[in-house]
């Protein structure tokens, strides 16, 4: 076993814990009941091992004393530190972002999504199902990647949903986006042309 694979192994404690516990605790279950647990049940009970393998957090310790721990956990192992750290550097997924074609898919992705859930949302919604359609691989400032979500939803309304919303009177004056200053956030309802 590599000197990588085996520091993983030991400060994996936790997913070890939690594949195991959920299975001890379904067993428990059908001992006592004498039946197997409804979705619901299972659910709950898959939650509660979470819960049960996550360690009381210790107050207190600073970044340079867990740093200190971790190091010699490492050295009781008999791992040089050096070179793990060696073998570990240069190992970081190189920086990627959305292109055309990939902001296109994250598109079509959220509003089949959305589609497939409700036949109405609100723009802020799309934002919302947006950013969970986008890969968790991108690597890009916060801000950054707030202000392209809310680019693509824009585009995404135009090219790919519908307005329910009443028309706007010309007389209203409008905020940025196009819509009136009058209207709410809440007011404004986007569907699709085959829902």
């Amino acid at each position: 076993m590599k000197a990588t694979e085996a520091v993983l192994e030991a400060f994996s404690q936790r997913t070890r814990d939690m594949s195991r516990r959920p299975e001890e605790k379904l067993a428990r279950f059908q001992t006592d009941l004498g039946r197997e647990p409804t979705e619901r049940e299972r659910w709950n009970l898959e939650r509660e091992a979470v819960l049960d393998s996550r360690p009381a957090k210790r107050h207190g310790t600073s970044l340079a004393d867990l740093h200190h721990l971790w190091r010699l956990r490492v050295q009781v192992m008999g791992l040089p530190y050096r070179q793990l750290i060696e073998a570990t550097l240069g190992r970081q997924r190189p920086p990627e972002g959305i292109d055309a074609a990939r902001a296109a898919s994250v598109a079509d992705a959220a509003v089949a999504s959305l589609a497939d859930q409700q036949s109405a949302w609100r723009p802020a919604e799309l934002v919302r199902e947006l950013a969970g359609a986008t890969p968790t691989t991108v690597t890009a400032h916060a801000q950054d990647l707030t202000e392209f979500l809310q680019r693509l939803a824009d585009q995404a309304t135009v090219a790919r949903c519908v307005e329910m919303s009443s028309p706007v009177p010309t007389d209203i004056p409008r905020r940025r986006d196009g819509r009136p200053i009058t209207e709410a956030a809440t007011d404004r309802a986007l569907t699709t042309r085959r829902i």
